[in-house]
């Protein structure tokens, strides 16, 4: 297959070097198919042809994951449950083999019912408290009829705001798509800006607008490269939003027109002033998805903690009735060290849970902890 475009010149640049160092054409295909329509106006155009007909299948595919990073699905992306599942696998090993080496003496009734009323207490506790916490998040959503059309209104205005900057009509109304229209936003108001400063080819101007929109769309490109592989949902558009982060790039914007002031046309000012626009409604839907996020994220952990805390405070209270009976081993027969394993991981499977759903609501907080103008060392470094 053939794919022919036209593209600018600049755009041709950059679109040969990412087909040079990037295995994966079926992005490529998708990346000049959409800059051919956003730029099809463009004055100054030329007709780029590359031939894909020998490519395997495969690397036709796009990959299902946004990142590839241990440390990344460890803190972000990875499925919570398989975390938790994971770290509940690991621990019941090392309970088996302190059974196994006879390190626990299950037979000892004294240290197994300390052991099952601390987790019967403690599982209880901690349940009760994440459910608290998570009562409180809720309540932010309990608003009266007014409140919640003033919290429409704001919304309706924001997209209509970025409505205005789209040759899309309306506005998407999911995330990932939503996030897209906003990064073509700032590429188009990228180009444009880049434009109108080469009509000023004798000052530095033209070179420094260059410079500052020239990083903002290959970044852009890249995020619109993780949208295309990663999943429906608010946290797959999260996940992506949160290498947005464009506070840098935002004050350059700003310095730009101070520091040229005199010198700046209407056009370009114009420009540079719908490029610094499309920016913050950029870290608005970033803020937002993440206020979304945590309360579906904090609202599904409490229903899964309901789910298992009945099976585990149950389970925690059958053994101590066990071990208060005269005799337990004649009580079970002879699968009491099986009881005290599974019951022992069923018990720690509530920690695991809260472990894993916390630590990336911990991580997407800590990562958009700072709003548009304003940023942190920690978020430049996690935006990189």
């Amino acid at each position: 297959m053939t794919v022919i475009t036209s593209v600018s010149r600049s755009e041709t640049i950059w679109s040969i070097e990412r087909y040079l160092t990037r295995s994966n054409l079926y992005t490529y295909e998708i990346f000049t198919v959409r800059h051919s329509r956003l730029f099809s106006s463009h004055s100054r155009t030329s007709l780029v042809e590359f031939s894909i007909t020998d490519i395997p299948l495969h690397l036709l595919r796009g990959s299902k994951k946004l990142v590839r990073n241990p440390r990344e699905w460890f803190l972000l992306v990875g499925d919570r449950l398989v975390l938790a599942g994971g770290l509940t696998g690991v621990f019941c090993l090392c309970v088996l083999a302190l059974i196994t080496t006879g390190i626990v003496a299950v037979q000892t009734a004294t240290t197994m019912i300390y052991l099952f009323s601390t987790l019967a207490a403690g599982n209880i506790t901690l349940i009760t408290i994440v459910l608290s916490i998570n009562q409180l998040v809720i309540s932010r959503q309990l608003k009266t009829p007014g409140e919640l059309e003033t919290h429409i209104e704001n919304v309706i205005e924001y997209r209509t705001e970025v409505e205005q900057q789209s040759p899309t009509a309306v506005a998407p109304v999911t995330p990932s798509d939503f996030l897209d229209v906003l990064l073509s936003n700032a590429q188009r108001n990228a180009y444009q800006a880049a434009s109108n400063a080469t009509d000023q080819a004798d000052s530095p101007l033209a070179t420094e607008v260059d410079a500052v929109t020239t990083q903002i769309t290959r970044h852009t490109e890249h995020i619109q490269d993780l949208l295309e592989r990663s999943q429906t949902g608010i946290f797959s558009a999260l996940a992506v939003a949160l290498e947005t982060n464009y506070s840098e790039q935002l004050n350059e914007v700003h310095r730009l027109k101070f520091a040229h002031r005199e010198e700046l046309s209407p056009a370009t000012k114009a420009a540079l002033d719908d490029l610094a626009e499309s920016l913050r409604q950029i870290d608005v839907a970033r803020q937002y998805f993440k206020t979304v996020y945590i309360e579906d994220e904090l609202a599904r952990l409490s229903r899964i903690l309901l789910y298992i805390g009945i099976p585990t405070v149950g389970s925690s209270i059958l053994l101590l009735l066990v071990y208060s009976a005269p005799s337990p081993l004649t009580a079970v027969g002879g699968i009491l060290p099986e009881l005290v394993l599974v019951t022992t991981t069923l018990g720690f499977v509530p920690l695991t849970l809260l472990f894993s759903f916390l630590l990336r609501v911990a991580t997407v907080a800590k990562r958009t902890a700072a709003i548009t103008p304003f940023t942190t060392p920690e978020q430049e470094a996690d935006s990189g």
